[in-house]
C-alpha cells in the first residue's frame, strides 16, 4: 500500500513475518486477537509482490533479516540451532523469490 511513494526514504529492509491468531495467545496478554511471528513461507506478507516494487523503484539498500523464533511471541520457542536452520531456510525462500523477479 502505497510503498511506491514512499521508496524514496525507503534505506533499508527489515524482513520478519508474522500471522494473525485467534483466541488467546501467550504474547497477547489475553487479547482475542494477536500475532505471532512465524517463517517466511507461513506468514501474512506478501513478500514477492513488495520485492518487485522495491525492485521497480531501484531499491539498493541492505537487506536485514530478523529471526525472532524464541520466547512467547514465536510460532514456536527455538533453541539457537533451530533458529540459524529456520532462518536458513528463509533465506532461501526469499532469495527464490529475489530470483523470480530477475
Amino acid at each position: 500500500m502505497a510503498l511506491d511513494l514512499i521508496a524514496p526514504r525507503v534505506t533499508m529492509l527489515a524482513v520478519k513475518d508474522f500471522r494473525w491468531v485467534e483466541g488467546e495467545h501467550r504474547y497477547a496478554g489475553g487479547r482475542r486477537h494477536s500475532v505471532e511471528f512465524c517463517p517466511l513461507a507461513d506468514g501474512n506478507t506478501p513478500w514477492p509482490e513488495v520485492l518487485a516494487i522495491l525492485k521497480a523503484t531501484n531499491f539498493a539498500g541492505p537487506i536485514s533479516f530478523h529471526s525472532e523464533y524464541q520466547g512467547p511471541h514465536s510460532f514456536a520457542d527455538l533453541d539457537a540451532t533451530e533458529v540459524i536452520e529456520q532462518t536458513a531456510k528463509d533465506v532461501e525462500l526469499f532469495r527464490s523469490w529475489m530470483d523470480g523477479i530477475g
